[in-house]
């Protein structure tokens, strides 16, 4: 009769990376569910709505932004003169970005240079495609991010000005997921669009928490607050950042 032949610790390593994952996304959303439960009682009366559509239209904004970041560092690192054929590439920064929830975020840049250096990838040419990536983000963050707090005078009356917001697709990630939950005046589109940027660019200054948990949703909370009532602006920033790690789990699931 067949012996029952335990598996090999090759063999377990796929299964206990997906078992971490899926811990970690119910860790987290767990957390955010208590969140949201203990302050429900000191909620305001607020008209909440449900648009499936503007839903529908905030999840792939999110998929687009992930894979824009993955070509601005494989296009990085390929120019640097490390090349990663681009579905290795694919594969090795989204396994490694979950690695961004343990805390100061360091474990991301050293599993990244690890991965890629087992693909022919030098130490020191990995090394500065994250501190290129990580600094070319961040100035882009607070590039748009900008636009909620300047009034631009000089150039209220050209239309030109709203090129700024032509390229931030996660942005309207957070403009479709607000409108999915509230009503949001036309006239406040430009600042939801650049609310994305400034919690972007507050989780950049927070590394030291891991995923940036809390500073990047307060950013993006300060800033929708502006358009819409806080409580509702504090629940767009904790979906945006659940359907966004649930957009980091399929990432990280499929490209391997």
């Amino acid at each position: 009769m067949p012996q029952n032949v335990p598996l090999s610790d090759s063999e377990r390593g796929p299964w206990r990376g997906r078992a971490l994952q899926a811990a970690l996304a119910l860790l987290v959303a767990a957390c955010l569910d208590f969140a949201l439960a203990s302050q429900r009682s000191s909620l305001p009366d607020i008209e909440w709505r449900f648009q499936p559509g503007w839903l529908a239209l905030s999840v792939p904004c999110l998929l687009a932004f992930q894979w824009m970041h993955i070509e601005l560092w494989r296009g990085m690192l390929h120019s640097l003169g490390g090349t990663l054929p681009r579905w290795k590439a694919w594969s090795i920064w989204s396994t490694t970005l979950l690695a961004r929830y343990v805390p100061t975020s360091a474990l991301m840049a050293v599993g990244r240079i690890a991965l890629s250096q087992r693909e022919g990838v030098s130490k020191r040419v990995c090394t500065a495609s994250v501190a290129y990536e990580v600094a070319f983000t961040f100035i882009a963050a607070v590039a748009v991010s900008t636009y909620l707090v300047l009034t631009l005078p000089a150039f209220e009356e050209h239309s030109l000005r709203w090129l700024v917001l032509a390229v931030p697709v996660a942005g309207v990630a957070v403009l479709a997921m607000t409108h999915a939950l509230h009503e949001v005046p036309a006239d406040e589109t430009a600042v939801l669009v650049a609310s994305y940027s400034l919690g972007f660019a507050a989780g950049v200054i927070a590394f030291v928490l891991p995923g940036a948990l809390g500073a990047r949703e307060a950013g993006v909370a300060v800033a929708v607050a502006t358009a819409v009532p806080a409580a509702v602006a504090l629940a767009v920033a904790l979906v945006v950042r659940l359907v966004q790690i649930g957009v980091e789990l399929l990432y990280a699931g499929v490209m391997p």
